[in-house]
């Protein structure tokens, strides 16, 4: 399956589905010396910087995709300076709309891709009255995704860090599968 990675940084996020056997078409940032190392870990992808706060930048990214026919999933973890507790906290940061971008380009492609998934701090789905969370859940819907968003924790999934995420997966038809299966959570210690 093709993936697109939206604010791709170095790529980690994609780096996992590489792993698992997906095909990363593209990472597109807006820092070189990030898209620099996603290069590195990603051979057979393209690395474009974009900002993608711009329309033009948008159709650009859509016509590369549909000449590739297209991309069955998007990822994107969009900048979460406004909602972290060690970031800006500004409601007003303009970076905290950028997600808009992700269902801009689903809606464009000739071929919707399959799921969308969508990866933040937990912050923006409290912050500011969960404005946030409720226009992303919004635009899933409006683009036709079945959609579901959970906050979970990363030591749970094997990951060796001391943190929650919070997720968004949005998918075109429903899969009877269960989106949460920790593998390592009886690994974790009780107290901590």
């Amino acid at each position: 399956m093709k993936i697109l990675d939206l604010f791709s940084g170095c790529g980690g996020f994609s780096y996992g589905f590489q792993e698992a056997g997906f095909d990363i078409i593209l990472g597109i940032d807006n820092v070189k010396i990030a898209l620099d190392t996603f290069k590195y870990n990603h051979k057979n992808s393209e690395a474009f910087i974009k900002d993608l706060s711009s329309d033009k930048n948008i159709q650009e990214i859509v016509d590369f995709l549909n000449e590739k026919n297209g991309v069955d999933i998007i990822i994107a973890g969009p900048p979460c300076q406004g909602f972290s507790l060690t970031g800006s906290r500004d409601e007003n940061d303009k970076r905290n709309e950028l997600f808009y971008s992700v269902f801009k380009i689903a809606k464009l492609l000739k071929t919707k891709p399959k799921a969308i998934i969508i990866e933040n701090v937990p912050g923006l789905a409290t912050l500011y009255k969960g404005k946030a969370k409720i226009e992303i859940e919004k635009k899933f819907k409006e683009n036709g995704y079945i959609h579901n968003s959970e906050i979970l924790y990363a030591p749970d999934f094997g990951i060796p860090q001391i943190r929650k995420r919070l997720f968004f997966v949005g998918l075109l038809y429903f899969l009877d599968t269960p989106c949460k299966n920790k593998t390592h959570e009886k690994l974790r210690l009780q107290k901590m």
